[in-house]
């Protein structure tokens, strides 16, 4: 969309002001208006741009190849008066020119969200969230910073797929995800990194408490019921966490450790989380990968 004050940078030679309109807001149609100072369509626009010295207004719809409409492409003129036949062969050409150029911009961008999210709870995926941590781990390393890695598992989530589905198990995916997002702050990184396993990312930790105060943020937002088919369903939360530069200084090694620690949760009771700091349990790596396999 172009302000109205934008609107004198863009008059061409022939002193006609172009501007683009989202869908939404106003009816898509067909304007022939030759006197614009006494129209009310467009309200404080249409008086603005009198104040420019623009006299009348035409508009044609932009319609896409699948025939919705995408927008509506507006000529105001500084000459009083309907547009002419030729003037209105240029609004036509304008308008498939316009709708080319959004729907591609359109698909350009789809194809970008598809590649770094995840299409079923459109949080970043697994690949967005190791690029962010490997940006997360150089910066917090040149400014002397701490971040956590967290690595947040669903409770029972099998059974739920079981009891309800593959639609049950996704219903309970969205609502899950739906939580955590409300849980983090605007700085943090949320994605979902495959099956019902979610990762999390804090930077510019001041201590480790910080952490500590969200995953019972966390466990607390889980202990209410899902509603999955109309019915209320209990499913709590395993978190594992590490830390910069405490327990890795890549972002293997921080994962890794993040996954060994919930693990040791899922062994010790669910519904709560651990710090791989100071976790003292020799094997338990081996554990992970053991429990992972079967």
């Amino acid at each position: 969309t172009r302000l109205v004050s934008d609107w004198s940078s863009d008059v061409c030679s022939s002193d006609l002001a172009f501007s683009i309109w989202p869908v939404h807001g106003f009816r898509v149609i067909h304007l022939n208006i030759a006197e614009l100072s006494l129209t009310q369509t467009f309200g404080e626009l249409a008086a603005s741009a009198t104040r420019l010295g623009m006299q009348s207004c035409w508009s044609i719809p932009i319609i896409s190849s699948s025939q919705q409409p995408l927008g509506l492409l507006l000529v105001l003129s500084p000459r009083a008066g309907e547009a002419t036949a030729q003037e209105k062969m240029l609004l036509e050409a304008g308008s498939r020119t316009a709708a080319i150029a959004i729907e591609h911009r359109y698909l350009t961008d789809l194809l970008a969200f598809q590649a770094g999210h995840d299409s079923l709870t459109r949080l970043p995926n697994r690949s967005s969230f190791e690029a962010r941590l490997q940006d997360a781990i150089a910066h917090a390393g040149e400014h002397s910073e701490q971040l956590a890695l967290f690595y947040v598992d669903l409770d029972r989530f099998k059974e739920v797929n079981d009891t309800f589905g593959h639609c049950g198990g996704d219903a309970l995916l969205r609502q899950a995800a739906a939580r955590l997002r409300r849980c983090i702050r605007h700085t943090d990184m949320l994605a979902r990194i495959g099956g019902d396993e979610f990762s999390l990312l804090l930077t510019g930790l001041r201590d480790t408490s910080e952490a500590n105060r969200l995953a019972e943020v966390i466990l607390h937002a889980f202990q209410s019921p899902f509603t999955i088919s109309g019915w209320p369903v209990h499913v709590t939360s395993s978190i594992g966490i590490s830390f910069y530069p405490g327990d890795g200084l890549d972002a293997p090694t921080l994962q890794r450790n993040s996954d060994t620690a919930m693990y040791r949760v899922k062994n010790t009771g669910k519904n709560s989380f651990r710090c791989y700091a100071g976790d003292g349990q020799p094997g338990a790596e081996l554990v992970a990968s053991s429990e992972r396999v079967q």
